[in-house]
């Protein structure tokens, strides 16, 4: 709980809730919404603000896929609506 960081684009305080890292309220224009978990991996607290802060993070590769039960490897990024993107390797 608390703040984890603060968007850079609204100013906004992003906080922890028990599922995710988002503004307390969406009337600041803020929809910066990041799952706590991501492909049955933890986000950390770190890990969220560095997201926010700097637009992505990893390489990761213990990120396992939905439909396979696969693992894989990606980088998270921020996309320009806010939300949660994959970046993938070049095979």
């Amino acid at each position: 709980p608390g703040v984890v960081a603060v968007c850079p684009k609204h100013g906004t305080e992003i906080f922890e809730t028990e599922t995710h890292y988002r503004p307390k309220t969406s009337a600041s224009g803020c929809k910066i919404d990041i799952a706590r978990e991501i492909s049955k991996r933890e986000i950390t607290r770190e890990e969220a603000k560095q997201l926010i802060e700097k637009g992505e993070i990893g390489p990761f590769d213990d990120l396992i896929a939905k439909k396979s039960g696969n693992p894989y490897t990606a980088i998270l990024y921020l996309k320009k609506n806010e939300r949660v993107g994959y970046r993938f390797a070049k095979r």
